[in-house]
């Protein structure tokens, strides 16, 4: 988030420019590091239920014998969700506070 911010200082000097308050632009970091957030949980999800149903099986069958079913929780997802959330919105409160710092001239200025 934060080389995110620092790519875009440009950007949210023109917001401010044509009058962008501190919480459009707070809105707009946060919005993109939950959106990161809820992207990286979904992309987690559609890996690692298969590999873990895989891992389960061989590591049983290599320890235990025969091959022992697995359950993967319908509460763990969803839960995992939120303290991503958690952690991408803290994440994001740095480059909030530097992304407001930034005046328009030298967001304007920034090469």
């Amino acid at each position: 988030m934060g080389t995110s911010v620092l790519e875009r200082a440009r950007e949210f000097g023109v917001m401010r420019a044509i009058g962008a308050g501190d919480r459009s632009i707070r809105a707009v970091v946060l919005a993109e590091g939950l959106l990161i957030g809820i992207m990286s949980v979904g992309l987690a999800a559609v890996v690692s239920v298969p590999l873990t149903l895989v891992v389960a099986r061989v590591v049983g069958v290599a320890s235990l014998g025969p091959a022992r079913s697995t359950m993967v929780s319908a509460y763990s997802i969803p839960l995992w969700l939120l303290v991503v959330l958690a952690g991408a919105t803290v994440a994001s409160l740095g480059p909030v506070r530097k992304a407001l710092r930034v005046t328009v001239r030298e967001a304007l200025a920034y090469q």
